[in-house]
């Protein structure tokens, strides 16, 4: 198997929350390596290891926010914002007015991102005046919680962005319990 790579543009804004926080609180000892990494600049286009990725990941959501579901999901949230704000990522991951065409650009961008795994969004038969899609993430069966639900956050904030008003999350698997792949349901109202 080929060592699973994340972009560091991921990388590189986990590392930014940390920096930030460690000037006002501690953050756990950290190695060698994980030092000189907190001392580089990462390069938006260079791909960095999964492992280094989702451990300062994991640090951020227990010393940073508080470790549970609904802090992951807004740290996948904050980070939908700020790549939002990236000209000119708006147009190409954003159709406003449209979020199942919103989310699809979230699939497709993917592998942008990731050099592992695949994501699909289907469409779900809803009510008149309701619309939902499933979103299923597969190849990524080691996926921790907080990555799982960050990715979770980061769809919610783009389909509200898109016009989705009021989404809920009904999650149906998860890899961290037992499951090989993360998919889950979102429903609004437009």
């Amino acid at each position: 198997m080929k060592e699973r790579l994340v972009r560091g543009t991921n990388v590189g804004s986990v590392l930014r929350v940390l920096r930030s926080h460690r000037r006002t609180k501690p953050l756990p000892e950290l190695g060698d390596w994980e030092q000189d990494l907190m001392r580089k600049r990462v390069a938006p286009s260079t791909w960095y290891s999964l492992k280094v990725f989702d451990s300062r990941l994991q640090i951020v959501h227990r010393f940073v926010f508080d470790g549970s579901e609904i802090a992951a999901q807004n740290m996948g949230r904050s980070y939908a914002k700020a790549r939002l704000q990236v000209i000119p990522l708006p147009d190409v991951l954003l159709a406003v007015g449209e979020p199942l065409e919103t989310l699809a650009r979230f699939a497709a961008q993917w592998r942008e991102q990731y050099n592992f795994g695949e994501v699909s969004v289907t469409p779900l038969a809803l009510h008149e005046g309701e619309h939902g899609a499933r979103i299923r993430i597969t190849g990524y069966p080691d996926m921790s919680a907080t990555h799982g639900h960050a990715i979770i956050g980061f769809t919610l904030e783009l389909a509200e962005r898109a016009g989705a008003k009021a989404p809920a999350l009904q999650i149906e698997e998860r890899p961290w319990m037992h499951n090989n792949v993360l998919c889950y349901a979102l429903r609004w109202s437009h």
